[in-house]
């Protein structure tokens, strides 16, 4: 991460895990915006007295590991490119800043809502069974063992809280991700996600990225890796957000 970055969050008052119960919304409205760090970097000198910024060990961005899973045909990465409105995600993720992992099932309903339903594992597996095929089953629609692992994705995320809403906002940036021996990655580039029990233009930090005419856009971090390091895979529905990012690409500069 730049160190522009890093000096700017750490100008943010600090808020930690424990005192971000009232903001888990595991049942909210999730926006997307695509941007590069260095509208980022103008963005967070913007917004930094109304936010706090996730803290721990006095770190301010934090690195995820994430493993998902599909069927052989890849079901889950086709509901989603064909825009069936009630779509899955299974993964696996680390939290490695705080030591802990999740199986996680990400539902997006078809009113637009994101449910995560998630159980506490000790580490990301190759397989689901037992307990792990059992939570599966009871959670997404897909036959736990028809699912193998397809893709694995790093990057530093930021959390900021809101200090007057009930909104947080993740930014994903140095996205890199891979399998076998294919990999691929989104240098420069930085994934903001607003969580809102309901959408709204109020947010300070929306506000800021619509002064700089950046609109929200669907994004998965999952569909963007699997696209890339699977070129067989259908992608044609993508193809406008991978003309966007490759402007972006060129565009950044260098922090």
């Amino acid at each position: 991460m730049p160190a522009e970055i890093r000096a700017a969050l750490a100008e943010f008052d600090p808020i930690s895990l424990a005192d971000m119960e009232h903001v888990k919304l595991l049942n909210r409205m999730d926006t997307k915006f695509l941007t590069t760090e260095a509208h980022l970097l103008e963005i967070l000198e913007s917004v930094r007295g109304e936010y706090r910024v996730l803290t721990h060990c006095r770190a301010q961005a934090h690195l995820y590991r994430t493993q998902y899973f599909d069927t052989p045909d890849r079901f889950l990465y086709m509901v989603h490119h064909n825009d069936h409105q009630d779509r899955y995600k299974v993964r696996a993720r680390s939290y490695l800043y705080s030591g802990v992992t999740f199986l996680e099932i990400k539902h997006k309903t078809p009113k637009r809502r994101t449910i995560k339903q998630r159980m506490p594992i000790d580490a990301i597996p190759m397989t689901l069974e037992g307990e792990h095929a059992r939570f599966v089953d009871a959670f997404s629609p897909v036959q736990p063992h028809t699912l193998e692992p397809v893709i694995w994705n790093m990057f530093h995320r930021i959390t900021l809280v809101s200090k007057t809403r009930r909104e947080r906002l993740t930014v994903d940036v140095g996205l890199r991700y891979g399998w076998d021996d294919r990999e691929g990655g989104l240098p420069g580039i930085a994934i903001i996600e607003v969580k809102q029990p309901k959408f709204t233009i109020q947010s300070d930090f929306v506000q800021q990225l619509r002064r700089r005419h950046i609109w929200r856009m669907g994004f998965s971090k999952y569909c963007a890796g699997m696209s890339d390091i699977y070129p067989t895979l259908k992608a044609n529905r993508f193809k406008p957000r991978r003309l966007y990012i490759a402007r972006l690409l060129r565009q950044r500069g260098d922090l």
